[in-house]
């Protein structure tokens, strides 16, 4: 007998003992869009079921109404079990596992539990009622190999849509104390099976909840996710689709697994469904080298239109379209895009192949949740500059033990609550010969250790009213002393502008405020056009840091994507890496592109460029000296890719995925 579990490298494993990429589905079928225990049609479910198991699907999620299969308190309904056993069945026949997300109340329709009658969910006789629930499933189930993972509750945030039950933001106490006692109800009684959360937009936002807290509890992490807060552009667009691998990375903690339970995935009354494929297929890459273990979009089919008038869709007119296939069984472009991806990583056996480990760090502040819209877009723009310039990171959050050993740079550019001691930590950091990137966020980032750190005298702030380009002072990288660089971020909106009392001549820009400093020991590497310094590098011990003055973080999601596709901090950024020699197995500056390396232990190499990009990419790079001496092989026979002297070229088409193995002589 076996049970799925993670092994060394963070690779799920299978009942069989293989490892096992989860490529699976979310599935409610299209006749009911709620309880389909309830209506229950087995021929049409397993219809559904021969179809995802040609599709080469491994597992199928699911959601168990709490009020179905207990409709009065500590009284269960035999027939819904029944029901659920049998499903466990007709999926095993069909190679599926299977991975019920329990505690519905709050799913298409909004379904409370009949008998709470307004009693808090996360205190109180209904945690204990929810604790006998879970612990009913755990006793009947333990030995049932079909089931995948536990899922203790979809998107819990969801409860608090209800008035006069739980409210936001939630006591964070409360939370974690609910969390923990589900997590061991099932634990208690079986030991057999892995306990996860399904995350929705709690696991970034500010519900009172925090990832850290549940990386504590959780076997692993697992996360729903929609781009809803991305710019306002298509859904194939880089700042869009990028979305999904920032996710996955914020969920990394603890040394845990993660693995998308329900993405990626949008409706096509949204979005057109060709768009919706290409943010399938820059989604499901973009989740595979961001250390994603598995996939489960949402969802498999489109519901009928004999519903669209019911209780569960009438007030949601986009959810009928989320579906990979359609109402006459048509697979979608979604739909091909997760065959041909399943297909992928059964084929190179993808689980032999593990990621390599990220040298670069972005810090994530202590009071990262107070201030959360702000913090989190300067951070995923660290994240956007970054991949930009081929190289990986990894999230680093503020606390007591923070651990800034093997990686040799973090970014900081979001300080809400940034304690002293964190400061202490990247002194010494910098000293034994560390990397700092600083951005200026405000007087929050002002501490005792910023005039030596950085080597300058702090002047005074000031309201940034037209500072809209640099001059390079030196060179770096591919920038030359006297290049000018034009700086997009903030508005370029007079009427705006004057709204909040900006004084801007017109097509002028704003990045919030800057620092005015001395240079003591440091460098004026780059300055605004008055001369006031913008870029500083400081030696300090072993090691450099740099100093932006600017919050030149700001406004990368708010810009028009031309400008975004043209920032200049992709180029300042590649200057800096280049100049302090930080691994990357491709060097480019290109804002769409993203590259994942992926090896074996026997030394072969998985490359994988992702283009971001709406539009055909072309794409120079220049690949690692560790490439010299391999053999490279095109996954899918692609011509045009062009490698002399480890300079690599090629076009690439709006969304193309292109995979290069790399193999010992």
């Amino acid at each position: 007998m076996g049970f799925v579990h993670f092994d060394e490298k963070g690779w799920i494993v299978g009942k069989d003992g293989e490892p096992l990429y989860i490529v699976g589905i979310n599935y409610v079928p299209s006749y009911v869009c709620a309880n389909f225990f309830e209506d229950y049609r087995p021929d049409i479910i397993d219809r559904d079921m021969a179809q995802m198991e040609k599709m080469g699907l491994n597992a199928v999620r699911i959601p168990i109404f709490w009020g179905f299969f207990e409709p009065d308190e500590g009284l269960f309904n035999e027939t819904a079990f029944e029901r659920f056993s049998e499903f466990i069945e007709m999926a095993k026949g069909h190679d599926l596992y299977v991975m019920p997300w329990l505690l519905v109340g709050v799913a298409t329709a909004h379904a409370d539990i009949p008998y709470r009658q307004g009693r808090p969910l996360f205190e109180g006789d209904m945690l204990y009622a929810a604790e006998n629930h879970l612990r009913t499933f755990a006793r009947r189930y333990k030995n049932e190999e079909g089931i995948l993972f536990w899922d203790i509750c979809d998107e819990p945030e969801f409860y608090a849509w209800r008035r006069g039950n739980e409210q936001w933001p939630y006591n964070t106490a409360r939370f974690n104390h609910w969390l923990k006692h589900m997590y061991e109800a099932f634990k208690d009684e079986d030991p057999n099976h892995l306990v996860t959360l399904g995350f929705g937009e709690i696991a970034t936002e500010n519900y009172g909840y925090t990832l850290k807290d549940s990386a504590e509890i959780l076997d692993f992490m697992s996360v729903t996710c929609y781009p809803y807060d991305s710019s306002i552009e298509g859904l194939d667009t880089a700042r869009n689709n990028s979305y999904l691998g920032f996710y996955v990375k914020m969920n990394s903690l603890k040394g845990k697994p993660v693995f998308t339970c329900e993405a990626p995935g949008f409706s096509a009354i949204w979005f057109s469904e060709a768009m919706l494929g290409r943010y399938f297929k820059v989604s499901l890459y973009g989740n595979l080298i961001n250390g994603s273990n598995g996939v489960l979009p949402w969802c498999y089919n489109d519901f009928a239109k004999e519903i669209w008038t019911g209780r569960a869709l009438n007030p949601k007119p986009a959810e009928p379209a989320f579906g990979i296939i359609d109402n006459n069984g048509r697979i979608k472009p979604t739909g091909k895009e997760l065959i041909e991806f399943g297909q992928f990583v059964r084929d190179i056996k993808i689980t032999d192949y593990k990621l390599a480990k990220a040298k670069v760090a972005v810090f994530i502040p202590a009071a990262y949740y107070s201030n959360v819209y702000h913090a989190k877009r300067r951070i995923r723009a660290a994240m956007q500059f970054l991949k930009g310039c081929g190289t990986d990171l990894e999230f680093v959050w503020d606390e007591d033990d923070l651990n800034l050993s093997g990686y040799v740079m973090v970014i900081v550019c979001a300080k809400d609550g940034m304690r002293t001691s964190s400061w202490q930590k990247l002194e010494e950091f910098v000293k034994q010969g560390g990397t700092l990137i600083h951005d200026y966020d405000g007087m929050r980032g002002l501490n005792a250790y910023f005039n030596s750190l950085f080597g300058v005298e702090v002047q005074t702030r000031h309201k940034n009213f037209r500072f809209d380009r640099l001059i390079m002072q030196s060179q770096l990288g591919t920038l030359d002393k006297g290049d000018e660089l034009l700086f997009p971020n903030g508005v370029k909106d007079e009427r705006y502008a004057m709204e909040q009392g900006f004084n801007l001549q017109k097509g002028s820009n704003i990045c919030g405020e800057y620092l005015i400093v001395e240079p003591k020991d440091a460098q004026v590497v780059a300055t605004f056009t008055d001369g006031t310094p913008a870029l500083l590098k400081n030696k300090y011990g072993e090691g450099n840091v740099w100093l932006f003055t600017g919050q030149f973080h700001n406004g990368l999601f708010e810009i028009e994507y031309p400008d975004y596709q043209n920032h200049m901090m992709f180029e300042l950024y590649n200057g800096i890496l280049e100049e302090e020699k930080i691994f990357r197995p491709c060097t480019y500056v290109n804002s769409e592109l993203e590259v994942g390396l992926l090896e074996k232990q026997t030394g072969e190499k998985l490359l994988i460029l992702i283009n971001h990009g709406p539009a055909q990419n072309y794409v120079e790079l220049q690949l690692d000296s560790s490439f010299e001496g391999m053999n490279m092989s095109i996954w899918d026979n692609r011509e045009g890719v062009i490698v002399k002297d480890g300079r690599m070229t090629l076009t690439m088409e709006t969304a193309e995925v292109v995979k290069l193995l790399f193999s010992v002589k």
